[in-house]
Order: structure tokens, then sequence, then C-alpha cells
């Protein structure tokens, strides 16, 4: 693959963060009206509708799919579903404590994970900057959790269990998207989504017509955007580009989330949760990026050599 390749997917996923980013906003807006399994069960479904024009033109354009590639299709989507809609529950139940920030650089706490389950689970090597960055990220996490009372709330831990669910999403996608068809492969993982969500959603929230009312930018957004349009990006992307480069990408979700929640909300308070962090939470902030940022270096900057002795003079 060309740099001008590498580049130009590069530029796409970053796309896919900033929607991701933007996200967060809209799940906090929905949160003071819906609840978490009404949000997920609507954006599962309005994505499957978006996304099933585009898998019927694409399944018809290849015509014959190889046997490999059903069954990555097929059980990598049902797999990668049920992952995401852990996570997409945790997250959404955690947005509704929280600011948009800080829920945000929680959830991009799975930049670190991701590569302690790939040694896990693929026997990948870890450099000794992982392991740094771990140190460092448990800081920021404490940092950013516990602010200036030091009380972590449950928010928090419901945020750091979806990290740990949309870990085991990328993973997958990983696994499976190369041999996988692109589209279906997508409607597949948002239809797991909302069949589950629909059915919580109908014993834990009966859908009140008003509330809808009140949440249907936001679903429209989440359901077109953010599940349609950034997941499937997402998937595209991870068959072109390295991992690292990819979850480097995809991390920026965090930022992007911090400058649009603080925004907006000078302008519409969309969340009853004040979208602004304290001293403590931004230094938090900090340390977490610089974590991720380390996590992302080439082990081999972090390696200790010995200077081979010359043997020639003494």
């Amino acid at each position: 693959m060309t740099k001008n390749t590498q580049i130009k997917y590069s530029l796409i996923l970053l796309l896919g963060a900033f929607i991701w980013g933007l996200a967060f906003v809209f799940q906090s807006s929905c949160s003071k009206y819906i609840g978490p399994y009404t949000v997920n069960a609507f954006r599962g479904i309005i994505a499957v509708l978006f996304l099933a024009p585009f898998s019927i033109v694409s399944l018809i354009k290849e015509r014959k799919i190889k046997k490999i590639d059903k069954k990555a299709t097929i059980l990598g989507g049902v797999l990668s579903g049920l992952f995401l809609f852990g996570a997409s529950i945790f997250q959404q139940i955690g947005i509704s404590t929280t600011s948009t920030g800080k829920s945000a650089f929680i959830t991009a706490f799975y930049i670190v994970l991701v590569p302690i389950f790939a040694y896990l689970l693929f026997k990948k090597k870890i450099g000794f900057n992982i392991i740094i960055a771990i140190v460092i990220a448990m800081i920021g996490m404490g940092l950013l959790c516990f602010g200036n009372d030091f009380s972590l709330s449950k928010g928090d831990l419901f945020l750091f269990i979806g990290a740990l669910l949309f870990t085991a999403q990328i993973l997958t996608i990983d696994y499976f998207s190369p041999k996988a068809n692109l589209f279906t492969f997508s409607l597949i993982q948002n239809a797991i989504v909302g069949i589950l969500s629909t059915i919580l959603m109908f014993i834990f929230e009966p859908p009140v017509a008003e509330n809808l009312k009140n949440s249907i930018i936001s679903l429209l957004f989440l359901g077109l955007f953010s599940s349609g349009i950034a997941y499937t990006i997402q998937i595209s992307t991870q068959k072109y580009l390295n991992p690292t480069i990819a979850s480097l990408i995809m991390s920026l979700e965090s930022v992007f989330s911090l400058l649009c929640g603080v925004i907006i909300y000078k302008f519409y308070k969309f969340s009853d949760v004040p979208q602004n962090l304290t001293i403590p939470e931004i230094i938090g902030c900090i340390v977490m990026f610089i974590a991720i940022i380390l996590s992302q270096l080439p082990s081999s900057w972090f390696e200790f050599k010995k200077k081979k002795k010359d043997k020639g003079n003494t």
C-alpha cells in the first residue's frame, strides 16, 4: 500500500473519530429524555435501515462470496454486534452521570487495553512502552475519575466496562474485517445492537412518544452518522491501516468530544451535567492522552542496546 493510500484512509478514519466525538453530545442530550436501551434500540434500527440498500447492492456486485467470506461476515458481525451492544449500553449509562469530555477520555482507555488483550489472545508482543503507558494511564484515570473529592462514581465504572467491551469489538473487527463484506458486516453488527436493545427497551423502558419526539434529532444523528457511517468507516479502514495507526486516530474522538462538549454547552445546555473539567480532571485528561500516544510509539525506541566493544585497538 502506497503512502498516499495510507494517508487517504487515515483521513477517512479521522472523520469517523470526529463523528464519534460529536456523538457524545447527542448521547448526553438523549439521556435527559430516554434511557440507554431506547437510545441504542433506535440508533441500531436507523442504522440498519440506512445500511440495507448499500448491503444489497454490494452483495449483488460481488455475486458469489467465498465460504470463508460468508463466515467472516456473519460470525464477525454477530460477535462485533454483541460486544458493541454491551459497550454502548454501559457507555450510555455512564454518559448520563458525567461530562462528555470525561466520558470520552475514559472510553479512550481502550487504546491501552487493545495491545494488552492482543498479546493475551493472539500472543502479540507487548513493548516496554506499553507497560509504561499502562502505569501512566492508570494515574491519569485516577485523576480523571476522582477529581477533587477522590471518589469513584458509578458512572466512571460503567464507562470503564464499556472501554473493555470496545476493546473486544476492535479486536473482533481486526480479525474478521479483511475477509468480510463491508456493508453487510456493519449491518449485522448494528442489527444485533438494535434487536437486543429493543427487547430490553420494551421490558425496562417502554417508549413515551413525547420523550422520543424531544430526542428525534439526536437519535437521527446517532443512527445515521455514529452507527451507520462512522462504524462502517471503522470496519473499512481497519482493512488497510496498521492497527496501531488506526487505534491512535480513533482515540482522537476523546479530544473532539471534549472540544465539542465544552463549546456547544456554552450556547446550548444539552445536559444536566455541566460540561467543564476541574484542574485535576484536566491534568488527568492530559496524562491519559500522553499514555495513549506513548502506547503507540515504536517499542524499539525504548530498548536499551549494549554497545559492542571495539576489538581493534586496546
